[in-house]
């Protein structure tokens, strides 16, 4: 038997992303890279940081539901960053 995670989580930037859950570890995401993802707080929620040390963040946003989250930086949209 296998177990196979319910997300995965897609950086699409050309820029390393970091993945927040509510009370536990951080992610970090290579540019293009994809992992999996098994949540380990009930909130149902992520944000995303960037800058080298992951100091500006995106909104909360739900992941257990189809979901785009924009990047923005200095008032531009960078690009999608987050699709389930």
């Amino acid at each position: 038997m296998y177990l196979t995670p319910k997300y995965y989580i897609t950086n699409q930037c050309n820029f390393t992303l970091k993945v927040f859950e509510q009370d536990a570890e951080s992610l970090q995401l290579a540019p293009q890279q994809c992992l999996p993802f098994w949540p380990k707080s009930q909130e149902h929620s992520l944000k995303i940081g960037f800058e080298a040390d992951g100091s500006k963040f995106t909104p909360v946003f739900p992941y257990n539901r189809v979901h785009e989250t924009l990047l923005k930086v200095d008032g531009k949209v960078i690009k999608r960053i987050f699709s389930l």
